[in-house]
């Protein structure tokens, strides 16, 4: 690179903060020496050393760490990084054939069932995000049915809380209703109703499964020991 085109502002080693220069003089000797020091506008410094090659000795002095609770912002992308990222995802994954590739690609564009961003948490995760104009049906080749979660009116969500408060009372649960977070808004459930008496449910049945299974006390290793022993003996004492 042209010394004309670099960034930042050009410093000696005398500049360097002393934690730095034994960082400093390692690097250079690792690259044959040092050719230039530079301090960028965040406060980072890097270095240009004689074989070529750039290093950086300190990061940012601007960076601070995002308060506890405040919302995450996520950078917007374009509509080509979101096809960059969406490939990127599909041949990175093992398939046996082309074409099982290529269908699990179509249903992911035949499908609109997952939360819609246009930022880079697409990017990262195309898989478990819709990109509007792409994954959300626009793309679908002609014959192929785009698939939707089923919406609950306002009608089938009341008679669904009925039905939910009349089961929870038999079973000793109560009603409780998918805090707004960031799990709830990705599986898009905030505010639907759910019973707490699933779990009761479930330990009921594995009760119920476990006294079908024996109908006696579980007995000890050593017990069992104890028991074969016993049965040995009378076996072969004649």
């Amino acid at each position: 690179m042209d010394k004309t085109n670099r960034k930042g502002e050009v410093i000696s080693r005398a500049d360097v903060a002393n934690e730095l220069k034994t960082k400093l003089r390692l690097v250079s000797t690792q690259n044959n020496g040092l050719a230039e020091l530079r301090r960028y506008d965040n406060g980072s410094i890097g270095a240009f050393f004689k074989n070529g090659k750039f290093r950086f000795l300190s990061g940012s002095q601007t960076l601070k760490a995002r308060l506890k609770g405040s919302k995450v912002t996520y950078r917007k992308i374009s509509p080509r990084s979101a096809i960059i990222a969406l490939n990127k995802y599909y041949n990175n994954r093992d398939y046996k054939t082309k074409s099982a590739r290529q269908a699990a690609l179509t249903r992911k564009v035949c499908s609109d069932n997952k939360p819609h961003v246009d930022d880079t948490r697409f990017k990262n995760s195309p898989h478990r995000y819709e990109y509007k104009g792409l994954t959300d049906g626009a793309k679908c080749p002609p014959g192929k049915k785009v698939h939707k979660k089923r919406q609950l009116s306002d009608r089938q969500k009341r008679a669904l809380v009925r039905r939910l408060k009349n089961k929870s009372q038999s079973a000793g649960g109560s009603i409780k209703t998918y805090k707004n977070n960031a799990h709830n808004r990705r599986l898009g459930r905030v505010g639907s109703p759910y019973s707490t008496s699933r779990n009761l449910n479930k330990k009921l049945n594995e009760d119920n499964s476990q006294e079908q299974m024996g109908g006696k006390r579980q007995i000890s290793l050593k017990e069992a020991v104890s028991l074969l022993r016993q049965y040995y003996q009378e076996k072969y004492s004649n």
